[in-house]
C-alpha cells in the first residue's frame, strides 16, 4: 500500500490536508465562497488577517520581498541575469527572453523542491559533470542522449523529446512521444528517462549518457531510498535498466543546456510518436541546434 497523494508513497499531514480542503471545496455554497473572497480582499497586514507572514524573501531571507527585490536584487534574480550577461561577454551569445525565464524556472523548482519533506539528504550529492548552463559536446567515440517532457494541460496531453547527438555536436536521430494524458510534472520526466533508457538497449553505441533538466528526477533514480509510489515505480524501473547496461550514464544538466530536447518535447503533441533526422526536424528544434553549435 502507499499514499498517492505523495511523490514518495508516504503518508504526510501536509497532503492530507490539502486533500481534506479540496473535498470541502465541494461542499460550501457560492454565497459563503463570496463572503470569505471578499474577507480576503480586505487590504490588511496578513497578521490582522489571522496569518502570520514573514515579510523577508522566502528565497534568500535575506531582505523583504518587495517587487524590486524580487527582479533586482534576491540571489536568485541575480544569477539568471548574470548568466545571460556571461553568455553574452565570453561565448558571445546572446540569451533569448525564453531562455532567461525558463533559467528562472528551473532556479524556482530546486528551491521548492528544496523545501519538500523529502530533503536533498536522502539522495546522492551531484556527480562530476552535472549542472551544465550551456550546451557541451559528448567526448570522442560517446553520444549523449537529451530528454525533456512537455504538458499540454489545454489538449489533456503530456509529450516527450528524445535527441541523440554526437561528439561533433551533431544530431543522428530524435523522437517524440505523445501521452493522451495531463500527467504530474514530474512524473512525465520520469518517464521521459525511462523511455529514453528502453531506447538506449536498441542503440548500437556503447558509451552513452542520458541528460536530463530535472534535478529532482535524477537524484531520486541515483537514490538507494525505496518509493511506494506510481513515480517510486519508475524510479525503480529506471534503476533497472541503468543497473543492465553498464555503459550509459545519467546526468542533470540546465535547462540552458537541454533547449533541443526542450523545443521537441514542446512540439511533440503536434508531431506525435515519430522519429526524426537532421533534416526533418521541427523548425523550433533547427534554430536550437543552430543556437548551440554557434
Amino acid at each position: 500500500m502507499y499514499w498517492c497523494h505523495e511523490k514518495h508513497g508516504d503518508y504526510s499531514v501536509k497532503s492530507a490536508y490539502k486533500l481534506l480542503q479540496v473535498q470541502k471545496s465541494y461542499w460550501r455554497r457560492s454565497d459563503s465562497n463570496s463572503l470569505w473572497s471578499k474577507i480576503w480582499r480586505i487590504k490588511a497586514p496578513a497578521k490582522q488577517k489571522g496569518v502570520e507572514v514573514d515579510p523577508m524573501c522566502p528565497v534568500c531571507k535575506r531582505e523583504p520581498e518587495t517587487i524590486d527585490h524580487v527582479f533586482s536584487h534576491c540571489s536568485v534574480a541575480v544569477q539568471c541575469w548574470q548568466m545571460a550577461r556571461n553568455e553574452l561577454v565570453w561565448n558571445k551569445k546572446a540569451c533569448r527572453l525564453y531562455v532567461i525565464v525558463d533559467n528562472a524556472k528551473q532556479y524556482l523548482e530546486q528551491w521548492r523542491y528544496a523545501q519538500r519533506k523529502v530533503s536533498y539528504s536522502m539522495f546522492p550529492q551531484s556527480v562530476e559533470g552535472d549542472g551544465e548552463v550551456s550546451w557541451v559536446k559528448p567526448q570522442e567515440s560517446e553520444i549523449k542522449v537529451y530528454v525533456d517532457a512537455a504538458l499540454f494541460e489545454e489538449f489533456n496531453a503530456s509529450g516527450i523529446g528524445l535527441v541523440v547527438r554526437d561528439s561533433e555536436g551533431e544530431m543522428i536521430m530524435a523522437k517524440t512521444i505523445c501521452i493522451k494524458e495531463t500527467l504530474d510534472p514530474e512524473m512525465a520526466e520520469v518517464i521521459a528517462i525511462k523511455e529514453a533508457l528502453s531506447w538506449t538497449e536498441k542503440l548500437p553505441w556503447q558509451h552513452i549518457t542520458v541528460e536530463s533538466d530535472c534535478l529532482l528526477v535524477v537524484q531520486s533514480i541515483r537514490s538507494k531510498t525505496p518509493m511506494l509510489s506510481l513515480f517510486g515505480r519508475m524510479v525503480k524501473e529506471c534503476r533497472r535498466l541503468l543497473q543492465e547496461q553498464n555503459t550509459v550514464s545519467l546526468s542533470f544538466i540546465k535547462r540552458s543546456a537541454n533547449m533541443v530536447a526542450h523545443e521537441l518535447a514542446r512540439a511533440s503533441y503536434f508531431f506525435p510518436d515519430r522519429e526524426f533526422d537532421r533534416r526533418s526536424v521541427p523548425i523550433e528544434v533547427d534554430v536550437a541546434l543552430k543556437a548551440d553549435l554557434c
